[in-house]
C-alpha cells in the first residue's frame, strides 16, 4: 500500500512538473512568436515607409520631368507659330521682288523709289527669317529642318540671282538677263511655294504630334 501511495505522489508531482514545463516552453514560444510579429511588423512599417519616401522622390522627378518636356513643347509650337509667319513673309516680298521687274507707272522716279522699296522688304524678310531661325533651329524636329534649309537655300539663290542681274545689267534686256529672271520666276512660283506646301504639311503633323492627337 505504502508503495502505491508513494507511486501516486510520484505521479502526480511529475505531472505537476510536467504541466509546469509545458507552461513554462508555452510561455517561451508565445513570447518568442510576439516578439517576431513585432519585429515583422517594425521591418514592415520601415520597408513602406522607404517605399513611400521612394514613391515621393520618382512622382517629383517625374513632375520635374514633365514641367521640362511641357515647357519644351510649348516653346516648339511658338517657334514653329512665328517661323511660319517670318517664311511666308519671305515668300510674299520675294514674289513682289521679281514679279514686278519690266514692269513701270511711267514715272521714272515712283519706279525707282518702288524698286528700292521692293529690295529692302525683300532682304529684310530675308534676314528675318535666317537669324531667327538660325537662333531657333533647336526647336525644329531635324526633318522639318532638312525642309527649311532648302527654302533658306532656295530664297538667297534668288537674292543673289537679283543682285547680280541689277549689279551687271540694270534693266538692259538681254537673253542671259532673261534667263536669269526666268529662273527668278521659277523659284518664287514655282519651287518656293512647292517647298512651302510641304512645310505646311510637316508643320501641321508636329502640331497634331504635340498636340496628342494620333497621326493617321
Amino acid at each position: 500500500m505504502e508503495i502505491i501511495k508513494d507511486l501516486g505522489i510520484i505521479t502526480i508531482v511529475g505531472g505537476l512538473i510536467a504541466f509546469i514545463i509545458r507552461s513554462f516552453i508555452g510561455k517561451y514560444f508565445d513570447q518568442k512568436a510576439k516578439n517576431f510579429e513585432l519585429e515583422l511588423s517594425n521591418k514592415s512599417d520601415l520597408y513602406k515607409s522607404e517605399l513611400e519616401k521612394q514613391s515621393q522622390k520618382y512622382k517629383s522627378d517625374l513632375d520635374i520631368h514633365l514641367t521640362k518636356v511641357s515647357r519644351f513643347h510649348e516653346k516648339r509650337l511658338e517657334t514653329i507659330s512665328d517661323l511660319y509667319k517670318l517664311i511666308v513673309d519671305v515668300r510674299i516680298n520675294l514674289g513682289n521682288l521679281t514679279s514686278t521687274l519690266g514692269m513701270s507707272t511711267g514715272d521714272q522716279q515712283k519706279d525707282a523709289e518702288l524698286k528700292e522699296q521692293r529690295k529692302t522688304d525683300a532682304g529684310k524678310s530675308y534676314d528675318e527669317f535666317r537669324d531667327y531661325y538660325d537662333k531657333k533651329r533647336i526647336f525644329i524636329p531635324e526633318n522639318t529642318c532638312k525642309l527649311i534649309d532648302k527654302l533658306k537655300s532656295e530664297s538667297f539663290s534668288v537674292l543673289s540671282d537679283y543682285h547680280f542681274k541689277e549689279r551687271h545689267y540694270g534693266n538692259e534686256d538681254t537673253l542671259f538677263s532673261r534667263e536669269i529672271l526666268k529662273e527668278m520666276n521659277e523659284k518664287t512660283r514655282e519651287t518656293i511655294p512647292s517647298i512651302l506646301k510641304e512645310l505646311e504639311s510637316d508643320f501641321r503633323k508636329t502640331v497634331d504630334v504635340e498636340n496628342g492627337k494620333q497621326i493617321s
